[in-house]
């Protein structure tokens, strides 16, 4: 059974494209299932990045499944009490990981378009806000906003894609804490 490793930004990076792809390419269950457990991944990564430079010791916080900090929940949780992540995007990471509660615990397939998941889709929202511009467009009325005219899919793989990226932009200017010493130690 392979152990639980925490990862650096710059490895989690190098396999992004792969898992883009797979976003794109493979069935709704597999795309929500890689989506939720490639920001889990990231989220861990931005925590561990904070925390005091003490690889073991991280390690155990966050190692399923006796870890304190080893479910999504309650790294999505301490990533937001440390200030690591914003209000926007702690809720994208809890809709994300409904829907891929929704599909992981059915006996029948699910898909984007079934009515509760499509709902949550809904509540997605863009980090960093709604793209008003498309680079390299020129035409003479404004592009459409793809993200709020997309269907529930396109938004999951969009709201993942881009919260993905942001983590791990975070995640490479996070300096891990200082280790303070008390007088007499």
């Amino acid at each position: 059974m392979p152990t639980w490793d925490l990862l650096e930004p710059e490895a989690l990076s190098e396999r992004s494209h792969q898992i883009f792809d797979a976003l794109n390419d493979e069935r709704d269950l597999a795309c929500v299932l890689i989506s939720a457990s490639f920001l889990d991944e990231c989220v861990a990564c931005l925590i561990g990045r904070r925390l005091v430079a003490d690889r073991a010791q991280v390690q155990r916080l966050m190692a399923p499944p006796q870890g304190h900090v080893s479910t999504s929940a309650a790294r999505i949780r301490l990533a937001y009490l440390l200030g690591l992540i914003t209000p926007k995007m702690r809720e994208n990471l809890v809709i994300v990981a409904k829907i891929r509660n929704l599909f992981a615990h059915s006996a029948v397939e699910r898909r984007f378009g079934d009515k509760d998941i499509a709902a949550l889709c809904e509540r997605l929202q863009l980090i960093g806000g709604e793209p008003d511009f498309v680079v390299g467009y020129d035409g003479p009325t404004p592009p459409p906003n793809v993200f709020a005219s997309s269907d529930p899919r396109t938004r999951f793989i969009l709201t993942a894609s881009t919260s993905s990226m942001r983590l791990l932009v975070t995640a490479l200017g996070t300096k891990h804490a200082d280790v303070h010493v008390v007088r007499g130690e």
